[in-house]
């Protein structure tokens, strides 16, 4: 994943629907961390997330992300910004979760 130029491992997290990244200035990450280049918005407080037995607390931001190197994979998206973190895999950066919060379920055709 590729984040204001700096590249991030991320976990792939089917129980959830939130993409959560490091940001330039979590104290407790390891790794890389979000470029937070000035495109951002914050949009809240401090709050806690949990992943199982890790914690995160951080603050919503907007900003532009890509998947690849690839300028069509980016897009303008909201996610959780990591200020400080226990218990994340020390090789994983943030947590990207592809579970959808309202799945559709039907024929979309009509």
């Amino acid at each position: 994943m590729d984040f204001g130029k700096t590249q991030l491992n991320v976990l792939f997290d089917l129980g959830s629907d939130w993409i959560t990244l490091p940001t330039k200035n979590c104290t407790t990450c390891t790794g890389g961390r979000s470029a937070n280049n000035g495109t951002y918005v914050p949009l809240g407080n401090l709050t806690y997330r949990s992943y199982g037995p890790a914690y995160v607390l951080g603050i919503n931001y907007e900003d532009k992300i890509c998947f690849t190197n690839d300028m069509s994979t980016c897009a303008s998206v909201t996610y959780f910004g990591i200020q400080n973190q226990t218990g994340l895999n020390p090789k994983v950066n943030g947590v990207i979760g592809l579970s959808q919060k309202n799945p559709f379920i039907g024929d979309r055709s009509g």
